[in-house]
């Protein structure tokens, strides 16, 4: 492993659970480096015997159009399991053997998605082993001092932790199990932006965790101070990360953003390169394709649908799971990370721009130069129709037209595309049930 600046805590005979995490970390800093034949040769045999574990003792897969496999040509012919086969099936997905002797401790996790139908997933303690490992491995890629504080500000559920929020002696169990840290400290993302960024001023973090969203609006609060922040770095999660929110972060904080791909349904997904701003898969756990249209394979640089397979889940595998979003396939890195690339991660179909044409892409509007012409206000597209543009303007202060005009040529300069343009101004544009915001949303995509 690289020399990292952090302490351990103090030496003694390791606990099972300090011994389990080393014993990980110490596999992944071998399985990261392996050729990427010898990976999907690795990854395939894990596969032939997961599916044979779903045939045997899984009842949707056993009733249905599965079958063993091989090789990768049968693994590309097994069927795609969608978000709603998976909330209409959530019963026969689950094995029908006990399996907490070997895998530990059952517990469901649920997601509301954008539409508000829950999505309800079962996983185990194992999973939980690989979770906390790729916790540790994204610090230590990103070399973080472990000495300092962590500030959290996202979705709390029910709790409404406003500052000073909750607080904890480490990082979390995972990395705390390994190594000395700083405390953390989290607030809801539900509390006003002015009281987020007067609760950075007082705690003075380290590091930062949070949405891009709200990262976005910090960091305009940031270059506006008199007592500004420096952050050694910044993660991002749950939202997609445009290259616009990272140079205006890293202007106003002085901090590299560090983005992470992940679900509840699933885990980590990928994790951002140490040198480069795409990501790595975190292919130990979880199997990640980029589909066509056709579920073929896409080349680097083409955009496609994200499909996930956990591997580590016996409890309620998810075989090929459509998991809704969209990527940019990648190919090779330089920085000694030979894990498969995702060049980008676009977002959910419905945070994709449709063309009259039947294309679709990824709306990159420029939303620092929309803040430019109404200082802290909020924006939203959303696509009525197939040439019709809806956006909201959050903000109490009346919008002339001129300015109005200005917004409409910036979207259709930087969508391009001559979309006729509504406007509606709110006093603010709220978020959904989990707590995060898309900046884009097209009604026309199917749920």
């Amino acid at each position: 492993m690289p020399e990292h600046n952090f302490q351990f805590n103090w030496l003694g005979i390791p606990d099972q659970r300090r011994q389990l995490a080393e014993a990980m970390l110490f596999q992944f800093s071998q399985t990261e480096k392996f050729p990427p034949e010898q990976l999907a040769q690795l990854q395939l045999a894990h596969l032939k015997n997961l599916v044979q574990h779903c045939l045997t003792h899984v009842p949707y897969y056993r009733n249905g159009e599965y079958f063993p496999i091989h090789n990768w040509q049968d693994w590309g012919r097994l069927p795609l399991l969608s978000r709603r086969a998976l909330q209409d099936n959530s019963n026969t997905l689950r094995a029908d053997i006990n399996l907490e002797n070997r895998d530990g401790k059952v517990y469901e996790k649920r997601t509301s998605g954008s539409t508000g139908r829950p999505v309800k997933v079962l996983v185990s303690e194992r999973n939980q082993v690989y979770w906390n490992a790729n916790t540790i491995r994204d610090h230590l890629w990103q070399q973080r001092d472990f000495n300092h504080i962590l500030a959290v500000i996202k979705y709390q559920g029910q709790r409404h932790s406003a500052p000073p929020g909750q607080a904890s002696r480490n990082w979390g169990a995972g990395t705390g199990t390994l190594y000395a840290t700083g405390p953390a400290v989290i607030i809801s993302s539900s509390t006003p932006i002015d009281d987020q960024f007067d609760w950075l001023q007082k705690v003075r973090p380290g590091y930062l965790l949070t949405y891009p969203s709200l990262l976005r609006a910090l960091a305009e609060k940031n270059l506006a101070s008199n007592r500004p922040l420096q952050l050694g770095s910044i993660s991002t999660i749950g939202e997609s990360l445009g290259p616009d929110t990272r140079e205006l972060a890293r202007g106003a904080f002085g901090a590299r953003v560090a983005d992470i791909y992940s679900c509840q349904e699933l885990g980590y997904m990928a994790l951002q390169c140490p040198r480069h701003d795409h990501y790595h898969v975190t292919a130990e756990s979880s199997l990640v394709e980029v589909l066509d249209d056709n579920n073929r394979p896409c080349a680097p640089g083409e955009m496609g649908r994200v499909v996930v397979t956990a591997l580590h889940n016996r409890v309620m595998p998810l075989i090929r799971y459509d998991i809704g979003d969209y990527a940019i396939a990648g190919g090779s890195c330089d920085c000694g990370i030979r894990l498969p690339v995702l060049e980008r991660v676009i977002g959910r179909t419905r945070n994709l721009v449709h063309y009259p044409d039947g294309s679709r892409s990824w709306p990159l509007y420029n939303a620092m130069k929309m803040m430019d012409l109404i200082s802290g206000a909020q924006f939203q597209l959303v696509q009525k129709t197939s040439d019709t543009l809806l956006l909201r303007i959050g903000t109490d202060t009346p919008v002339a037209e001129p300015t109005l005009q200005a917004l409409k040529s910036i979207i259709n300069e930087a969508i391009g595309y001559p979309f006729n343009i509504l406007f509606e101004q709110v006093a603010d544009i709220p978020r959904s049930n989990s707590g995060k915001f898309e900046e884009f949303i097209s009604e026309m995509a199917p749920e």
